[in-house]
């Protein structure tokens, strides 16, 4: 098994009117495949994993409903990196020691 790091997961979805989004069930397959994570937005996703990107996809497009969403899953590389985030955003980034040399700004 490989060394955990950081994995983007951005969902998108297609026709209209939209179909409705399955959060649970996304949820549990993003839970099965990592040993930590969060949702900030019902389309994004940050996984603390050791899974192969291309496993994380398909194990979401299996998810009743979801069938019709595009999935994107790609490690993230905070190299060069800024971004305004929440306390609590930050916090969880910060407890993995992979994140602990970038810092964004404080809170305004």
């Amino acid at each position: 098994m490989r060394a955990p790091r950081f994995v983007y997961v951005g969902l998108s979805f297609t026709g209209n009117p939209p179909p409705q989004p399955n959060v649970p069930g996304v949820d549990s397959a993003v839970e099965s495949e990592s040993l930590d994570w969060l949702r900030f937005n019902w389309l994004s996703y940050i996984l603390w994993t050791p899974s192969e990107c291309e496993i994380i996809a398909r194990k979401i497009r299996r998810v009743p409903g979801m069938q019709d969403f595009c999935v994107i899953a790609s490690e993230l590389n905070f190299q060069g990196a800024f971004g305004f985030l929440p306390p609590w955003l930050w916090d969880w980034l910060n407890k993995h020691p992979e994140f602990a040399q970038f810092t964004g700004p404080s809170p305004e």
